[in-house]
């Protein structure tokens, strides 16, 4: 049997954290915001890739620059602000590309609860299988041992269906 959806649920203690299910689906109605690159941290720990693709960056500031780049198509990049700082949830390779060129950029933009709120948001982004760059075989290693990472720390859990223990490896592993 196909395992269903596994959700995450809030740890209590030591410190808060979020339900997986909670984080902010893209919301035309929410905090949008343009952006000027510079604004928003470049920090590594939410980038759920083994590697960027400077390619694939260089391509998006191309289009960007010759003005083919419709800034406003859905989905735009996702950002939290965590104590006055951006956190990119999702549009790595976009922000990059704008800042390559130094353009700004339409953003979503949510409240940060935690520092890991940005990070839990890119693990669980699955934007990537309808558009960008697929995800690669490396990059979903890094994508479980970075979740793994957080479970470990205590920052979620995991709920699993009852009928767990029945799953096979390749219903897992997909």
């Amino acid at each position: 049997a196909k395992p269903s959806a596994i959700s995450l649920i809030p740890e209590l203690q030591p410190s808060p954290s979020i339900e997986l299910s909670t984080i902010p689906q893209i919301d035309p109605d929410f905090s949008k915001a343009w952006i000027y690159p510079e604004q928003i941290e470049e920090v590594s720990f939410t980038q759920i890739r083994e590697s960027v693709d400077s390619e694939a960056i260089a391509r998006y500031a191309e289009l960007m620059q010759s003005d083919l780049w419709d800034f406003e198509r859905s989905p735009i990049p996702v950002l939290f602000e965590h104590e006055n700082r951006y956190l990119i949830g999702d549009g790595h390779h976009r922000i990059e590309a704008a800042r390559k060129i130094g353009a700004d950029i339409l953003c979503e933009i949510f409240p940060a609860v935690q520092i890991e709120d940005a990070l839990i948001y890119s693990i669980k982004a699955i934007e990537n299988t309808n558009h960008g760059l697929p995800l690669r075989p490396k990059d979903q290693r890094k994508r479980i041992v970075m979740f793994l990472d957080l479970l470990d720390a205590g920052k979620c859990s995991i709920a699993l269906p009852e009928d767990y223990k029945e799953w096979s490896s390749r219903a897992i592993a997909t």
